[in-house]
């Protein structure tokens, strides 16, 4: 066999060899990462800013602040992107600084109070009322104003109660669409009852504002009945551990019902801890049905099971159909370019998070809306879930250094011959 025939066949043996040890997506790298999935950036014609809508699996296959995501090409350039809206780090404070600037009860208006909520312009979404006083039923309005002169209404036919022959259940929060406005105005009716001891008003804060809320699936729903106790347990399990909640929605068909509720989480079913709770209620003490049945849950909740403990007393337990969770839509913007591919890699715990300059422009995209993005089937990284293609990865750089010095033998080994036959 002829040296020139004896190279042809080491270089496809080499060649071969090379090509066997390549993982079916190294072409995007991001060894380390668990998951990924390809992303469909619409029309191939056309570059522009996307938007792809994070799917709960990916929320809660992440890291908690969504600092391992990784938008790549197919030559494994890592694309700037950035998060709408970004990822809160634990559970945020809900509570406005307020003072009460003025007060004041009328015959025909009622108890009037005036509320300051600062300089800052934050947004908020409902006040939470302060009294001493029992056993009362009270429609109240709010306005809100930005130089306490020009009045905007926010919500009417509101109200507020406290019924003692139910163990002082009462609710004291008054519920309108968020605001930034600085001034609120509170005004109580009391009919032909006393005016009502306010000791304090709270203002709290909207957590999600100008954000699309989304349904979560709820992996496993078990209602337990808690007889001996007068209580009535359910559980949720959302099956990730790592998804934002905004809240809560009970669908139940009694006529008429008013229930205390505490809101527990916990990431193992083992260690619980109380975060929230509220009054859910359904009557007609003011000759139209009122209701709530919808949970508010502060800004950075993201347990993986959750248990609403329902106190029934002496009453029947309500006949409670289903739980529906829902949460902030996650989207990750970034620019596309015509025919370009992309993979999104995810699942590497203790990863910094990256700085990219679109992050600068992230007041741009609050109110636009960039054409969807679309995401694929997401899968296991071969190098993290199979031990073999985990070893062909990691002999890939010593069998490109062997390669490469097989290949510089044989040039030399090819150069000296000719020297021979002449000698």
């Amino acid at each position: 066999m002829s040296f020139i025939s004896k190279r042809h066949v080491i270089t496809v043996v080499i060649a071969g060899f090379f090509l066997a040890a390549l993982p079916a997506e190294a072409g995007y790298g991001h060894k380390d990462w668990s998951r990924y999935a390809d992303v469909a950036a619409g029309n191939k014609n056309a570059g522009g800013f996307r938007r792809l809508v994070l799917p709960p699996p990916v929320l809660g296959r992440s890291a908690p602040d969504l600092s391992d995501l990784r938008l790549v090409t197919r030559s494994g350039r890592e694309v700037p992107h950035l998060l709408l809206p970004p990822r809160p780090n634990g559970v945020h404070p809900t509570i406005l600084t307020a003072r009460v600037t003025s007060i004041s009860s009328h015959p025909e208006k009622g108890t009037v109070f005036t509320v300051d909520t600062g300089r800052d312009k934050l947004f908020h979404g409902s006040i939470t009322l302060d009294t001493g006083i029992t056993n009362f039923f009270r429609p109240v309005t709010v306005e809100g104003s930005d130089d306490a002169l020009t009045w905007k209404l926010l919500t009417k036919n509101s109200f507020i109660f406290s019924l003692p022959e139910k163990n002082v259940l009462a609710w004291k929060t008054v519920e309108y669409p968020p605001s930034n406005c600085r001034y609120l105005r509170i005004s109580i009716a009391n009919g032909q009852d006393k005016p009502l001891g306010i000791d304090g008003i709270t203002v709290n804060k909207a957590p999600y504002v100008n954000t699309p809320l989304s349904g979560i699936p709820i992996k496993h729903f078990k209602i337990v009945e808690v007889p001996e106790h007068h209580l009535t347990k359910v559980k949720l399990d959302l099956g990730y551990a790592h998804i934002p909640l905004a809240g809560l929605s009970m669908y139940i068909t009694d006529p008429s019902f008013i229930r205390e509720v505490m809101v527990l989480g916990s990431q193992d079913t083992k260690r619980w801890r109380r975060f929230s709770g509220a009054v859910i209620f359904r009557n007609s003490l003011s000759g139209t049905i009122q209701q709530k049945t919808r949970l508010q849950l502060p800004a950075g909740t993201s347990y993986r099971h959750l248990m609403l403990v329902i106190r029934n007393d002496k009453e029947k337990a309500l006949h409670i159909k289903r739980v529906t969770a829902y949460g902030p839509q996650v989207s990750l913007v970034f620019r596309a370019d015509i025919g370009r591919q992309y993979r999104l890699f995810f699942g590497k715990p203790n990863t910094k998070a990256p700085v990219y300059d679109i992050q600068q422009y992230r007041s741009r995209f609050l109110n636009k809306k960039p054409a969807t993005a679309s995401l694929g089937p997401i899968k296991a990284r071969a190098s993290i879930a199979a031990p073999l293609q985990r070893r062909k990865m990691d002999i890939l750089p010593a069998a490109a250094g062997i390669i490469l010095l097989i290949i510089f033998a044989l040039l030399l080994l090819q150069l000296r011959r000719p020297v021979k036959r002449q000698n």
